[in-house]
């Protein structure tokens, strides 16, 4: 029986996001010309493009030509990094503002779609400090505070759900702070996600994005805002990577496996527009503070075993349901809830291990930092989460994290 109905306040009256247009399927990449012929109709003449060094570059013939048969001038900003930068939006809003840019269209994964909402915001709201977008919802969470130049979102990797969703982080380095905002006009006007656009990526970014599509589900399902459709999103995003992503790996061009690792981060995006992140994006967010090119979806995968742990007594019914195709067939579960978050949370690692992903915090240094770990993961928890998020319990996660699971 699925355990949505019986995990689920019915009382509790939620808002359902269903807020974005998106172009899926392979050749979706063509829409830009309507896209753009669009804009030229509404008298929108001037884009400023937002990329990274190299992500762009497989559908970039096709994207300049359509906005130059539509003559709208543009500009190319293609500083992004992982883990976008404070600054980045800063310097890229600034030439936006010089330029009088009147639309957008972000080229990339979930680091130039996000950094691409920030500066669309600062553009739109140049009085606006950054920070704030970030921190004071209190005062700009209303719509009528946060407004957004039209934002296209061309996506490149399988796992941000970004160009469905609100959602955007940023990093602020000198307070060692990475952040995630998500308003309700942070929406991208149109996204384009084509699975074709997805072949050529390498093994690591096929790894991690669609290891972050997987955490995106497992917390929409378990955070205290989920809801019977969070836990729907996320118990198709699960059955579907753990079924095409061993297939993407072995064949990196095989479509109809990027197509439903694509499909899987669309709607895993859209779980968390719903139910929202908790403790293991915050977690993470910590890590890449600390090391800012620390790829995000790898942190992702090296905590998410000890949180399943923390978490399993709180919410074991949901965790035995969407993630029933890596569990056996014949065990109960529900029996002895403490021993049983040990074994469940080993499965989930060991299954994580089986895709090549076999790196544990204490590969990349981090058993001297533990204390700052605690820290700033115990100043930013989110509170939304199964757990007490109690500095204990976020130190014990970040510790049991340094090496596999005994």
């Amino acid at each position: 029986m699925s355990t949505d109905k019986q995990t689920i306040d019915i009382y509790n009256v939620q808002l359902l996001r269903l807020s974005n247009k998106v172009w899926f399927g392979v050749g979706a990449i063509q829409k830009i010309h309507d896209i753009c012929q669009e804009m030229k109709e509404r008298k929108i003449h001037k884009c400023m493009v937002i990329t990274g060094k190299a992500s762009y570059k497989n559908c970039w013939d096709v994207v300049s030509k359509a906005l130059k048969e539509n003559e709208i001038e543009y500009k190319h900003f293609d500083k992004v990094t992982p883990n976008p930068l404070e600054e980045q939006v800063a310097e890229a809003s600034k030439i936006a503002l010089e330029f009088g840019a009147e639309f957008f269209i972000a080229i990339g994964g979930g680091s130039t779609i996000d950094c691409c909402k920030a500066i669309a915001t600062q553009v739109k709201s140049p009085s606006l400090p950054l920070l704030d977008l970030y921190t004071t919802k209190e005062k700009f969470g209303d719509a009528k505070y946060i407004q957004m130049l039209p934002v296209i979102a061309i996506n490149t990797t399988h796992g941000t759900g970004t160009e469905a969703d609100r959602y955007s982080v940023c990093s602020f380095p000198k307070e060692l702070l990475k952040l995630g905002t998500g308003h309700e006009n942070m929406y991208p006007m149109y996204s384009i996600d084509d699975p074709a656009l997805m072949t050529n990526l390498p093994l690591n970014q096929t790894l991690y994005t669609s290891l972050d599509a997987v955490n995106h589900a497992n917390e929409c399902a378990t955070s205290k805002f989920k809801s019977c459709y969070s836990i729907l999103l996320a118990r198709e995003t699960i059955a579907l990577v753990t079924k095409y992503l061993p297939i993407a790996i072995k064949d990196p061009k095989n479509l109809e496996a990027r197509y439903y690792l694509t499909y899987a981060a669309l709607i895993a995006g859209t779980g968390i527009d719903n139910g929202l992140c908790h403790i293991t994006h915050n977690m993470e967010h910590v890590l890449s503070v600390i090391v800012p090119d620390f790829p995000h979806g790898l942190g992702l995968s090296i905590l998410l075993p000890a949180v399943e742990e923390e978490c399993y007594p709180h919410v074991w019914k949901i965790f035995v349901d969407i993630w029933s195709p890596i569990l056996p067939k014949d065990k109960v579960w529900g029996i002895n809830l403490k021993e049983e978050a040990k074994e469940f949370a080993k499965i989930v690692e060991n299954w994580i291990f089986s895709l090549g992903v076999t790196e544990k915090l204490s590969n990349f240094g981090f058993e001297d930092k533990l204390d700052q770990l605690t820290q700033l993961g115990f100043e930013t928890r989110p509170q939304d989460s199964p757990l007490d998020e109690t500095e204990e319990e976020i130190r014990r996660i970040y510790k049991k994290s340094m090496h596999p699971l005994k």
